[in-house]
């Protein structure tokens, strides 16, 4: 009989030998050849040339910058159980085969989290040493640090993830993340010239690790999202790779959206044009996965604005950027609304969708745009400077949102 030992080993090296072919299907011995080996190389001279001069593109960044670097590294951390459907017919029904099976996989998370973070950090290591002055007792301080964290972060997250769904989830997601980010940036580098104090913070998180890993096996009757949980991270990298596919899938609608509730008009005069503005609107809106990206654009380009180290002039060159990724991004969902299925049953004019793009795109943008300005008045010229920067802001909108509709 197979132990457990030897079932969680063909596992690991099945997902490696499926995360390998997904790269096969990407990256040919042409490609490899051609582009990655030399550009392997001269990662590989760059980094080399970084231990002993530090670039010049590195002068005017800050400290903070790669603080929210490392926190948003440190908050994408996420558990691997390697459990499988058909495993309610075996494992399940025997206890102890399967909490040993959980346990190897926590075990493999921890390993993986310590290994990537040593990779990030001596990734950064010149940068750290030789242009933000860390002592290498500072440094490995932070490595623990955020080893840690990524740890603590992933078993949270994964719990969380079956308590909560949906909008709760999402809030509870991104307020772990902004908070993350906050922390990071005010306190951490406040706690790495006090090196004593950030090495008790990394023995309280691994106090933390282990009680959330004690609290994971403990857990009853989470079997089925553990499964959908574990096929979600084995996928993670093909869905990285082909995102940019447009995979058409049977979708569960909700009985009762949040926004958009009713099929009240939007617009008093009916012609095609408000009926394709109300379409690509009302589903925006009404689909969870795209406003959620939504609200995500809108919390980081604002978090982006508020930072108070960029000068004023990189700030109007991000805000306009901002502008043209989030209409860019509009454009994209307006071209998958109106080439699917129930559009496409009716004829339109060429002038019709022409006028409805650029609105729609405006019209969803408006929103989050509004509030991307809003914090970037606030931060650059107060209170009543986010009031005057409110009106230019829509007026971006409007320019962007009918400048890239046609394109």
């Amino acid at each position: 009989m197979i132990t457990v030992n030897q079932l969680f080993f063909r596992r690991l090296l099945s997902n490696w030998k499926f995360q390998y072919g997904v790269m096969r299907m990407v990256v040919d011995w042409v490609t490899a050849l051609y582009f990655f080996i030399p550009a392997l190389m001269i990662a590989s001279y760059q980094y080399y040339t970084w231990w002993h001069t530090t670039p010049q593109w590195m002068e005017g960044v800050h400290f903070n910058v790669i603080l929210i670097v490392l926190s948003l590294f440190a908050s994408t951390g996420a558990v691997r159980l390697f459990i499988l459907d058909a495993d309610q017919l075996f494992l399940v029904q025997r206890s102890h085969y399967f909490q040993s099976l959980l346990k190897l996989g926590l075990q493999y998370t921890f390993i993986f989290e310590f290994v990537i973070s040593a990779v990030v950090i001596l990734i950064l290591a010149p940068f750290l040493l030789l242009r933000y002055d860390l002592s290498i007792l500072q440094m490995l301080a932070l490595y623990l640090f955020i080893a840690c964290y990524r740890i603590n972060f992933a078993l949270l997250s994964q719990r969380l993830s079956s308590r909560f769904s949906g909008w709760s989830y999402s809030f509870i997601w991104l307020g772990l993340k902004t908070l993350s980010v906050t922390l990071y940036v005010l306190f951490l580098a406040k706690c790495l010239n006090i090196t004593l104090l950030l090495f008790m913070i990394c023995a309280i998180l691994v106090a933390s690790a282990n009680q959330l890993f004690r609290y994971r096996l403990s857990v009853k009757g989470s079997f089925f999202h553990d499964v959908e949980y574990e096929f979600k991270q084995r996928m993670k990298f093909a869905a990285l790779l082909f995102r940019g596919l447009s995979v058409k899938k049977q979708r569960v609608r909700r009985s009762h959206p949040f926004l958009f509730p009713n099929s009240n008009l939007l617009f008093r005069e009916r012609s095609p044009s408000n009926a394709l503005i109300e379409m690509c609107v009302k589903s925006f809106f009404r689909d969870w996965a795209q406003f959620k990206v939504y609200i995500q654009f809108v919390l980081i380009g604002s978090l982006i604005l508020m930072l108070p180290f960029p000068p004023l002039w990189s700030k109007w060159i991000i805000w306009i950027a901002l502008a043209i990724l989030l209409c860019q991004r509009l454009k994209t969902y307006w071209g998958e609304m109106i080439g699917s299925d129930f559009v496409r049953m009716f004829k339109w004019k060429e002038t019709d969708r022409m006028i409805a793009a650029g609105k729609a795109i405006f019209y969803i943008a408006l929103p989050g745009f509004i509030l991307v300005s809003i914090a970037f008045g606030l931060s650059s010229f107060s209170l009543s400077g986010a009031v005057m920067i409110i009106p230019l802001g829509g007026l971006i909108a409007y320019g962007t949102s009918h400048m890239l509709a046609p394109w």
